[in-house]
């Protein structure tokens, strides 16, 4: 069992966020309360570290929600739903891979900017 500051410590993430996370429903709420100070599992730790992941790669909230729904198998998630996900995924992964061979080039050649 974790409190606050040990879910932040073992996640890199603020307490705030992670009350903001669980107002928002997307952590689950502590696994109980002891002396009125949340105490969280390894399964907090899984989610927030979902959560984080998802929000540093430009998903939105309601795209962290149903990802967390996704790996939780809590909906019956459609090959549909899953597809999307895998589509917007390669999509980043290609628009990061264009801006890496644009700075590529400017790395080999700053003549490329300043030209």
């Amino acid at each position: 069992m974790y409190n606050t500051g040990e879910l932040a410590r073992k996640t890199g993430c603020k307490a705030a966020a992670i009350r903001y996370y669980e107002r928002l429903g997307l952590l689950d709420e502590p696994a109980f309360i002891e002396d009125g100070r949340p105490r969280y599992i390894n399964n907090h730790i899984q989610q927030l570290t979902l959560i984080l992941k998802a929000r540093s790669l430009g998903f939105s909230l309601e795209e962290t929600r149903e990802l967390l729904k996704i790996f939780a198998k809590e909906n019956d998630s459609s090959l549909e739903e899953v597809a999307n996900f895998i589509f917007q995924i390669n999509t980043k992964i290609v628009d990061l891979e264009s801006l890496k061979g644009s700075l590529d080039k400017i790395a080999l050649d700053p003549e490329v900017v300043s030209g």
